[in-house]
């Protein structure tokens, strides 16, 4: 996972850009995610079932597509609780 940038929210805390990617057989997807707490505010998520923006986290956990690109959601996402836990720890 790549990211890190942190914008201004309307909660008062910072938006995360997170960044997940899968490989395969030298085939490569990626998923790039602005989110705001736990709801997803901008995604670029090619080969998912349907739009994550407006989406929880939790929601967009559920959603399907290609195999790839649905594991390199899973692998964002799987990072991206990890890292929340430790911040809210960490606060």
């Amino acid at each position: 996972m790549r990211g890190g940038f942190r914008a201004p929210s309307r909660y008062g805390a910072s938006m995360i850009d997170v960044f997940g990617d899968s490989t395969r057989d030298g085939d490569w997807a990626s998923v790039r995610l602005l989110v705001d707490g736990d709801r997803i505010v901008e995604a670029d998520a090619p080969g998912l079932e349907r739009p994550l923006a407006g989406l929880t986290l939790l929601e967009a956990a559920a959603v399907g597509g290609e195999t790839l690109a649905a594991d390199a959601l899973a692998k964002l996402l799987r990072l991206q609780g990890t890292q929340t836990i430790r911040w809210r720890f960490a606060s």
